[in-house]
Order: structure tokens, then sequence, then C-alpha cells
């Protein structure tokens, strides 16, 4: 689950005109056409309430003037309600932070089309930062630098559904529909910069018009919810987060008597972290006199959870489960015996139970090893925002992972199956040229085992190459192309699910009559300039999440081409768990 949010509102009021905070202390008013409603409700519990907007142009709202001006400079922000409509084909908003008439600068709401993506019913989301301002002094384009985001078609509807908008510097927007990730039609270019701009608060009013229907259940996070945490929200009201007010519980585990703790049950909480956190010499576990040994320097220093070995057993009664509360976003991982077969699938069973998908936690490469059992630990590691988090047993009577968090260096890049810093180079089978150093050559042939460490290729064979003979760098000067004579092809490499920056490079150095259009991974990436340059330069992050990275010509591109392509898993930087790992920041709740 999150954690409880900065601000919310619950709308079980009733009467009056006032909404009251049920966190924040920024009470909402009121204004125009907007009743109270005990039975059109999302959620069955005793005296839930929704409020009742009626259609309006710009005159019918719940205004919480408090929170004007509170989000602007903030890194990351998560907005969630519940929605619904009376009807499902007008413009009208249910967010707005900022009063811009019919642009869409700051908000969310229905579109009967999308303007970019051109799909009938879709929700629609538009958001402002430092690096979308332009000018001097900086001021709103409002045809220009917003970003705005557009979701799958027929999204719109008139069922009360869950929506969670999603943005952080650096990691770009989300939405989340009744707990699902999103596919966007349409999605901005501009993933970083401070939140700004921003000069109200409005629920169920902004770009267009007014909202008309229902609204339950608002609330605002200054970090960006993950998946699994979406997917709670949809299915629990706002009053169901209790976060315990330290990092740490274990409940439900085994029972015994060993040193060093010495008698223990199964809600016996972990012995503390020893002096020095993560370092050679220090127990591992809180049952064990196991020490730690050839401790990588990453990972020196680090405060971990030492759990108890006696849980790997796993008997009868027993599955333990170790909840811990990260309140920042943090570089987390979990460490697993080499001795397991798979040991990616026993690191997706330790997590699952908080929701997390399956290949969240990606191999770094890192080893550690426990002396006297003279095991190898491999170190498995996740970004994880803030929340409550569940880690099970993993099923296994082999050694038993730990909890923890970094306090030193980051974490090395996931390495799995060596995809790490994947350069491709689009080029003419047979040519001259060599390929550049450091590069895979990708020469137009149908997906496939390539070879070279790497599955990549075309949904079908893409043989439109060509080799310039233009351009001083081979990597500019050779290309195939994504759209010819208005066929699309896609290409794709298999990846991990994972966060990955990419940098594409699309166009000709012999021509200039592209609109170099992309979508990657239900991302848009647009080609502003159009026709007219040569090359366009993309940088974004993407999450994959199907086992492939995914590249097409988007709508409204013409005779696509593509260059050369640089894929790098981003750098960690989260808290972990395994098999005794430190951890920064993980305060400790004694429960006796």
């Amino acid at each position: 689950m999150p954690l409880e949010p900065a601000h919310a509102w619950l709308f079980d009021d009733g009467a009056g005109a006032t909404a009251t905070a049920y966190k924040g202390g920024a009470d909402g008013t009121l204004v125009g056409a907007v009743a109270w409603d005990a039975v059109e409700v999302p959620l069955a519990y005793a005296g839930n309430g929704s409020v009742d907007i009626a259609a309006g142009s710009h005159v019918n709202k719940v205004d919480v003037p408090g929170l004007a001006t509170a989000f602007n400079d903030w890194s990351a922000i998560t907005v969630s309600m519940w929605i619904k409509a009376d009807t499902d084909s007008a413009d009208m908003s249910f967010l707005g932070l900022r009063n811009s008439g019919v642009q869409d600068h700051w908000g969310a709401r229905y579109d009967a089309v999308g303007a970019t993506g051109k799909q009938p019913k879709v929700i629609k989301a538009a958001y402002t930062t430092t690096d979308s301002l332009a000018g001097d002094p900086p001021a709103i384009d409002p045809n220009l630098n917003q970003d705005q985001y557009e979701s799958a078609a027929n999204t719109a509807t008139t069922d009360w559904q869950h929506v969670a908008l999603t943005y952080a510097d650096g990691v770009g927007f989300r939405m989340y529909i009744n707990g699902v990730p999103d596919v966007p039609s349409a999605s901005p270019s501009g993933n970083t910069g401070l939140l700004a701009a921003q000069t109200l608060f409005w629920i169920g009013d902004g770009a267009k018009a007014n909202w008309d229907g229902h609204i339950d259940e608002v609330a605002v996070w200054n970090y960006d919810i993950n998946a699994g945490q979406a997917e709670w929200l949809y299915t629990n009201s706002l009053t169901a987060i209790s976060v315990p007010g330290q990092a740490l519980d274990r409940t439900n585990g085994a029972s015994g008597n060993r040193p060093p703790i010495g008698l223990f049950d199964g809600d016996t909480d972990p012995l503390p972290t020893e002096a020095g956190g993560l370092i050679n010499g220090n127990h591992v576990f809180s049952d064990r006199t196991y020490l730690w040994e050839k401790t990588p320097p990453q990972l020196a220093g680090s405060d971990y959870i030492r759990t108890f070995n006696t849980d790997k057993d796993n008997p009868e009664g027993v599955n333990v489960n170790y909840q811990v509360v990260l309140d920042e976003t943090q570089q987390v991982f979990v460490t697993v015996d080499d001795r397991f077969g798979d040991k990616q699938g026993y690191v997706d069973a330790v997590t699952a139970a908080s929701g997390l998908p399956a290949g969240t936690f990606q191999d770094t490469g890192l080893n550690l090893r426990i002396g006297g059992d003279n095991q190898n630990i491999s170190v498995f590691v996740a970004r994880l925002v803030p929340g409550v988090y569940d880690f099970a047993g993993g099923g296994q009577s082999n050694n038993f992972h730990t909890i923890g968090a970094l306090t030193t260096q980051p974490l090395p890049a996931p390495q799995p199956d060596a995809n790490c810093n994947i350069k491709i180079n689009f080029e003419a089978a047979g040519s001259d040229d060599p390929t550049p150093a450091g590069y895979l050559a990708d020469t137009g042939d149908v997906f496939g085992d390539r070879g070279n460490g790497q599955s990549y290729g075309w949904d079908q064979d893409c043989f439109k190459t060509r080799d310039r003979d233009a351009h001083a760098d081979e990597r500019y000067d050779s290309i195939n192309h994504m759209e010819h004579s208005n066929v699309d092809r896609y290409w794709e490499i298999a990846l991990p699910a994972g966060r990955y920056d990419l940098f594409i490079v699309c166009g000709d150095p012999s021509n200039t009559d592209s609109d170099n259009d992309l979508w990657v991974e239900g991302i848009i990436v647009s080609d502003d300039d159009g026709q007219g340059d040569h090359f366009e330069e993309y940088t974004l992050t993407v999450d994959v999440a199907d086992g492939a990275l995914t590249i097409g010509p988007a709508i409204g591109s013409h005779n696509a081409k593509i260059a050369f392509l640089h894929i790098t898993p981003e750098p960690a930087t989260l808290a972990l768990v395994g098999l005794g790992l430190g951890l920064s920041g993980l305060m400790r709740r004694r429960r006796k």
C-alpha cells in the first residue's frame, strides 16, 4: 500500500458547503451546483459519500484555495480519485491546477477525441514543469510548452473508475486506470523539471468545462506511486491506509532458541544491525552466528535487517512476513543463495506480497559470501517509491534472505543477461563500412537470436537499409526505414522487465524528407521540426514490462528512418532485501 497521502478528501460530509480534509488540513469549498450523495459511491463502507457535480462552464467545483500554489517546486506528485461521469463524450475536467480556459496546461479531463493520438473517448492530462516554461521572463506558451498525455481509446466511460496520475522529475508522467497502467495513445516528451505554474486546486473543474458526474476519495502524494500501490488504491479506501510508526515488523515466523538472540517466537522482531552495518565480521542473521565475508564496497556500511534463518524451513503454519516502511524513494535489494536454480523466481516470490510484478528486482552481478556456510549470495535490486512493502518467505529450505537499504554508493545498474549499455547501429548487410566500435549491427532481419548475446530484429524482414557515404560518423551515415511506401515496420529487442534510458537517433544524412515521430513502449516522441532537417535525437525513459522493448513509427510520421540506438538500464538508487544487506533510513519498531 502507499504511505498516507499529503492531502485527501473523502467527501463523506453529507451536508454544508465544506469538504473537510481527511489528510493535510486543507478544506475544500463546494462552489455552484455541487450536491452531496450518500447513495452513488464506488466503495461500500459505513458513512461513505461522494459529490455530484452538475454540468457547467467553470461554475461548479470543489475549490481548495489553501493549495492554490502548494505543489510548485515539487519534484514528484500523484493525484488519485474515483470518478463517474454522466456522459462519456464531452470535453470536461475532473481536475484543474491552473485556470487556462480551454487550454490544457495543468489538470485532467475527458476528451471526446484526442488532439494528438486522434483516438476517441480518452482521458487527457497535462502538467507544467520548470523545464516546459519558455521565454524571458518565463511564460506559459498555450500551444507548445505544456506536457500533455492522452490515454488509450475508450477509457472515458460512465462507470465508476479509479484514476491515478503520477509525475516524477527524470521519470515522467504515468496514468493508472482501475489499478492498471494505461497504454497511452499520445505521450508527452517532457520527463524532467520541477512542477511549476500552479495557481489553483480545483476538484471537478479545469480546461474546457467543469465535470458532469460524481467524484469520491481524492488524494495527493508528494511522490510517484508504483503499479502495485495503484492497484491497492483501486481495491481499498483511503481509510484503510494504516502505516506503522516504524519500518519493520516480523509476523507469522518460526519459533526457536538459538544464539545470538536466544528464545524467540513467530512475532519476534530481528536484532538491531551491529556497529558498522554491513561489513565483514558482522552477523548475517538474528538466530545464527554466521558472519559476512567478501562484502562488495558498494554495500559496505549499509544498515540491514537481520532476518531469522529458521524462517527458511517454512513448517506448517509458518508463512513469515517482514513488513517494511520506506519514507523516501530508495534502492532496495534482495539477496539470494546461489544454490537456488531459479534465483529470479525466488526473489519474485519473496516480493510478490507487495504487489510488485515479477522481474521488478534484477540481478546486479554483485556477490556476498556467508562465512562458515561458504555460500555465495547474489544481490537483486529495484527502485521502490515510498510505501509499505511486505517481504515473504521464499518457500525454500536453503538459506533465507534479509532486508536493508544503502547508505553509501549507489549499486551498479542491473545486468541481467548482459543487457547493459546495449548499442545498436542500423546498417546494410555486407557494407564496406565496418560496424562502429562497441555497437551491434542490425541489418533488417526479422526478430531472432543474433548470435551476439542478444535477440532483436523486425516484425518482418526490413531490408530498406542505406549506407549514404555522406557523413563522417558511420552511426549517422547508415540508416533503415521504419516506414516506407506507407508500410510501417516495428523493431524489438528482448529485455528483462525494468526501466531503461534510451537515446535514439532518427533521420538521413542525405535527405530531409522525414517526419520521425516514434512510438516507444507506449510513449510518443514527436519530430517537432518535421521535414527540413536531417536528424532528430530523442532521450527518454521507458518501462519494459513484457520482455521486449518495441519501437515503431507513430501516427503522423512520414518516411521515418532510424540510425542508431543506445539502451541503458537506469542506475539503481533503492533500499534492499536480501540475505543480510544493509539499508539506511529503516527505522526499527520494537513490538515487545
